[in-house]
């Protein structure tokens, strides 16, 4: 029988809250570890800092520059922070962005982990706080003749029972605490790995969309480049069969009258990949016909414009802000922590087992004051010997730091070249976009007035498709080159993690 259950029963109840409470003010540390706990994933987290020291080879403290001396803080006012998409002014291509970013499942599934990560953050927070229960309990006892002497043989009891208990692990060297730290940081990371998934996914919708509005310039120019090449395979063969043109003459018209036949064909092939590519970020079927379909093949590249916020340069300490090492970042925490806990491993734990309730033989006997029974149980472990589970624990924790320290070295290191190869593309693709562009304006010009003189019957058809031939193929290097500007673009965007 326990010292409480000595007391007289009216004091039961009072005894056992008021030892409760002085054991709760006894640990002051435990309380207020408890109270901060409340909160899931703050703002601000009391975890250690990363280690960034033998970094300053790869990422100076002072603010570096890609091509141009301006500062993260002049970066982040000309970056935008979402939406980034916005800048190439092109409705439809938000819209197709909102609904990936509705529809997408690869991204569901990123946000479920977040859930996931949340709600086991939750889970860990339990620990942190007494668990209170309450029961009731019923028993029914006969004893056998042979069981006990006079007056117990043969009896029968009618046994009642409701107890109110608690159990409490005082978290005196704040292990427990580190757990939940190391929970709320594993959220952190898992939410800075759906940022990168929206990054990914909003990338590759912009690319898509590029190469489908590049196709169809190409399928257009194409088609009208074939139109002429049969135009002049015609007109060939009818000059063949007057007998004023030689087999080579007509056989090059062929040649070129297929060559843009196979072209036409591959590039309307590769408009349609690129549209069930569309649709398979979308979230949608590329089998069923969508009501955007009409309106995503009439759209032409020129739609597009282009971004003029890179063209200054980035700040290198931009990268530090990309989802993929803020999350590194995140498990780099959670792994420093892990090594606290492990460490925690070997000092004692303390632990409170507390009932009180009522507990009476027959039912009419339950309610009364003398049925109050309580007990309080307050326990301790201290670790000796577990066969080196705990100092190797300690020893996979300090690895797990290690390894995660270098593959954030290595992800700095390959986010600062990533950064650097995109702009420098970057850079010589504008350039020779500007060429071509140049190129096309003085074909252009060249094509016009051909034109002019051969419906003004100065030439002939053949001396005028030449130069429209000639044309058109510019055309289409300039579609293909702007959309490589664009996708440069997109390249730089996600280098330095898609705003911040």
């Amino acid at each position: 029988m326990s010292i409480l259950s000595r007391l007289p029963g009216k004091f039961h109840l009072t005894r056992f809250v008021f030892t409760l409470c002085i054991f709760t003010i006894l640990q002051p540390v435990t309380a207020l570890q408890s109270i901060s706990a409340f909160s899931l994933l703050p703002k601000k987290e009391p975890a250690p800092t990363v280690r960034r020291d033998t970094l300053n080879d790869s990422l100076s403290k002072e603010s570096q520059t890609w091509r141009s001396g301006i500062s993260l803080s002049q970066y982040v006012q000309t970056f935008p922070e979402s939406e980034w998409w916005a800048q190439f002014g092109d409705t439809t291509l938000n819209q197709l962005i909102q609904t990936a970013i509705l529809q997408n499942p690869t991204l569901e599934i990123a946000s479920q982990r977040v859930e996931v990560a949340k709600a086991n953050a939750l889970l860990s927070r339990a620990p942190l706080f007494p668990k209170i229960s309450f029961g009731g309990q019923y028993l029914w006892q006969k004893y056998s003749q042979r069981q006990f002497l006079f007056p117990l043989r043969s009896r029968t009891f009618h046994s009642f029972a409701f107890p109110l208990s608690m159990t409490y692990e005082a978290d005196i060297w704040g292990k427990n605490l580190k757990k939940y730290q190391v929970t709320k940081l594993q959220a952190r990371a898992e939410q800075a790995a759906y940022h990168n998934v929206i990054i990914q996914l909003t990338t590759s919708v912009v690319s898509q969309y590029i190469n489908l509005l590049k196709f169809n310039m190409m399928v257009e120019s194409e088609k009208t480049l074939l139109s002429l090449n049969e135009k002049n395979q015609r007109h060939q063969k009818a000059l063949f069969a007057e007998g004023l043109t030689s087999t080579d003459v007509l056989d090059k018209a062929t040649q070129e009258y297929e060559a843009s036949r196979i072209r036409y064909e591959n590039f309307l092939s590769n408009q349609e990949q690129a549209l069930n590519h569309l649709h398979s970020l979308l979230g949608e079927s590329a089998s069923q016909a969508h009501p955007l379909d009409t309106e995503l093949l009439n759209k032409r590249l020129s739609d597009l414009k282009i971004p003029s916020t890179l063209n200054a340069g980035v700040p290198s300490e931009i990268i530090v802000h990309r989802p993929d090492i803020q999350q590194i970042e995140a498990q780099m925490q959670a792994a420093f922590i892990n090594i606290q806990v492990a460490r925690r491993e070997m000092l004692p734990s303390f632990k409170l087992d507390a009932q009180t309730g009522l507990s009476a033989l027959g039912i009419t006997n339950v309610f009364s004051s003398r049925s109050i029974s309580s007990y309080l149980m307050p326990t301790f472990s201290q670790p000796i010997y577990e066969g080196g589970a705990i100092s190797a624990g300690i020893r996979y924790r300090k690895a797990e730091y290690e390894s995660l320290f270098h593959q954030y070295r290595e992800r700095l290191l390959s986010a600062l070249e990533e950064t650097e190869n995109a702009l420098s593309v970057l850079s010589a693709n504008t350039d020779i976009l500007e060429s071509v562009t140049t190129q096309l304006a003085g074909n252009t010009r060249l094509a016009l007035q051909q034109k002019r003189r051969f419906e003004e019957g100065l030439v002939s058809e053949p001396d005028w498709l030449p130069q429209e031939s000639q044309r058109l193929e510019f055309e289409k290097a300039l579609a293909q080159q702007k959309a490589e500007v664009l996708i440069d673009h997109l390249s730089v965007i996600k280098a330095v993690g898609g705003g911040f």
